[in-house]
C-alpha cells in the first residue's frame, strides 16, 4: 500500500494536496556569512535585523546578514504556513536534513498547529556544514543512520523522515559530497525514499551524479534534481536530466536575487517559460515547483511573497501565459504524490 511519511504519521497521498516540495520552515545557513562579521562590533549595518532599511540590499547580498540566515521562530513558522494554507495549500516538504538545524519536534509542532502536512528529509547537506558527529560517518554509517530515520525517527523523537535530502553537492563536486550521495541511495534501495539532491550551481554534473546513484543501487525515478533554475538557458541539459529518469525541481520562485557572487538567478517570468519549454519537450510527468524558502526576507513577515507565492500570484499568471489546469495540477500535485509516496512493502 502506499502511504507518505509526515512528521505526524503517515498519510495517503490523496491526502497531500497542493504540495511545496523544496521549502525549508526552520533553518540556519550562517556556514554562508562572510568570516569579516566576527571582527566587526554592532554598528556593522550587515549585523541590523531585517527591515524596510535593508530589504532591498539583501537582494545583492543575501548571506551577508546574519539575521537572513537564521529562521528558528517557531510562532513566525506557523503564521508563515497558515498563511500558505489559507491559500488552499496541504503539504510542505522540509529539506532539513542534517548540516542545515532543523528541528523536528519543531516541525511536529508546527503541523500539530496549523493542519499542514510537514514531510521531513533525512540525509546530509554541504560537508562543511555537518555536525562533527555526522561528518565522521563513512558511506555505510550514514546510510544506516537514513534508514533509521525513515524507518523509526530521528534520534529518540519517533518522528520518522520521509524522503532523503537536500542532499548537498558542492561546487568542487568533491569526494566528500559525492559520499553522501552513495549513502542516499544505498538507503533509498532499502527504503524505496526518494533523493532530492542540492545541485552544484550552474557546474553540468548530472552524468557523475546519476552514475553515483545507480552504481550503488539507488533509482533515477526516485531522484529529484532541485535547482534548475539557474540552468535554465540551456534546457537541453535540463531536458536531458528528465529523460534520464530524474525529476527537474525549479524550486527559486519568488527569489530574483545574486546567489555565491556572481551567480545571478533569474526572473519568474524566466521560470514560466523555461517550464513551458520543458512540457514541449515532452518532460510535464517530472516536473516540480517550489521556492526553496531558506532566507527571512522570502518571508513575508520580513517583506517577502512566503510559501503561498506560487497560488497566490504564479499559477493565475501560469494560466494566462499558455498553461491549463491539467497541467499545474500535475506540476503541484500529482508529481509530488509520485515523488513522495512510499511503499510499506518495501519500507
Amino acid at each position: 500500500m502506499k502511504y507518505v511519511q509526515t512528521v505526524l504519521g503517515q498519510i495517503s497521498p490523496d491526502e497531500m494536496g497542493f504540495t511545496l516540495p523544496h521549502e525549508h520552515i526552520f533553518w540556519d545557513l550562517s556556514f554562508y556569512c562572510p568570516k569579516d562579521l566576527a571582527d566587526t562590533d554592532d554598528t556593522d549595518p550587515r549585523k541590523q535585523p531585517i527591515g524596510l532599511e535593508n530589504l532591498a540590499q539583501l537582494k545583492y547580498h543575501l548571506t551577508d546578514y546574519p539575521d537572513n540566515v537564521i529562521q528558528q521562530d517557531e510562532d513566525i513558522a506557523v503564521k508563515e504556513v497558515n498563511w500558505f494554507k489559507e491559500a488552499g495549500g496541504g503539504t510542505i516538504c522540509d529539506n532539513g536534513c542534517h548540516g542545515l538545524k532543523c528541528d523536528p519536534v519543531k516541525l511536529k509542532n508546527v503541523s500539530m498547529r496549523t493542519g499542514v502536512n510537514i514531510i521531513r528529509g533525512t540525509g546530509a547537506y554541504l560537508g562543511q556544514t555537518l555536525p562533527p558527529e555526522i561528518a565522521a560517518l563513512d558511506v555505510d554509517k550514514l546510510a544506516e543512520l537514513s534508514i533509521k530515520e525513515i524507518r523509526e525517527g530521528v534520534g529518540d523523537t519517533g518522528i520518522k523522515c520521509g524522503f532523503i535530502g537536500e542532499i548537498g553537492i558542492d561546487v568542487q563536486v568533491s569526494e566528500r559530497s559525492l559520499q553522501s550521495l552513495a549513502a542516499a541511495a544505498i538507503a533509498q534501495k532499502e527504503t524505496g525514499a526518494s533523493i532530492l539532491i542540492h545541485q552544484p550551481g550552474l557546474k553540468h554534473s548530472a552524468d557523475v551524479l546519476f552514475k553515483t546513484i545507480t552504481d550503488n543501487g539507488g533509482d533515477l525515478n526516485r531522484t529529484v534534481m532541485c535547482h534548475c533554475d539557474p540552468l535554465i538557458s540551456d534546457p537541453g541539459y535540463i531536458d536531458h536530466m528528465a529523460k534520464s529518469g530524474a525529476y527537474i525541481s525549479f524550486d527559486f520562485f519568488g527569489l530574483e536575487a545574486v546567489l555565491g557572487g556572481p551567480l545571478w538567478l533569474p526572473t519568474d517570468k524566466d521560470r514560466i517559460l523555461a517550464i513551458k519549454k520543458q512540457i514541449e519537450l515532452g518532460n510535464i510527468s517530472k516536473i516540480l515547483a517550489a521556492h526553496d524558502t531558506a532566507y527571512k526576507c522570502m518571508l513575508r513577515s520580513y517583506g517577502g511573497f512566503g510559501y503561498a507565492h506560487l497560488q497566490a500570484h504564479m499559477l493565475p499568471l501560469m494560466l494566462k501565459m499558455g498553461y491549463t489546469q491539467e497541467m499545474l495540477d500535475t506540476i503541484t500535485r500529482e508529481n509530488p504524490k509520485a515523488v513522495f509516496s512510499l511503499d510499506d512493502s518495501v519500507v
